[in-house]
């Protein structure tokens, strides 16, 4: 009996995840709605634990195979950080905007870097003249 109420919460959890995922994207003006925070809330909610993946993937691709640990460290942080974020945004009905995210933590793990960017090199390895420089 208790691994069926288990696996239902399971299912509604993954069911509710894949329909709020794949929910329209709403204009840029309809961004601070209810049914938008709630959207993402709910999204929050179901698909936080894909932080997990997503900092192994972009820790090892900073540092090959230390980043394996840090990664997995760093995605079960930013799990808790993205859930309780959910839970926030659903218990204020999706009105608290965007407040509570940020470059880090963007509002949907799928809108989060999953690789590194590369940092732009400079081509010229000379050093600066004199019109470069700041006066």
């Amino acid at each position: 009996m208790r691994w069926s109420i288990v696996s239902l919460v399971l299912a509604a959890t993954i069911a509710s995840g894949a329909i709020l995922s794949a929910a329209e994207k709403e204009p840029e003006s309809e961004k601070e709605g209810m049914a938008y925070g709630l959207k993402r809330a709910g999204e929050n909610m179901c698909l936080g634990w894909l932080e997990v993946p997503r900092g192994i993937v972009y820790e090892n691709a900073k540092i090959p195979v230390v980043g394996l640990g840090l990664g997995l460290v760093k995605g079960a942080g930013l799990t808790v950080w993205r859930t309780t974020y959910g839970v926030i945004d659903f218990l204020t009905l999706g009105l608290t905007g965007d407040r509570l995210y940020c470059d880090e933590m963007p509002e949907s793990v799928f809108k989060s870097n999953w690789v590194p960017r590369k940092k732009e090199v400079p081509t010229s390895t000379s050093p600066p003249s004199e019109e470069d420089t700041i006066k």
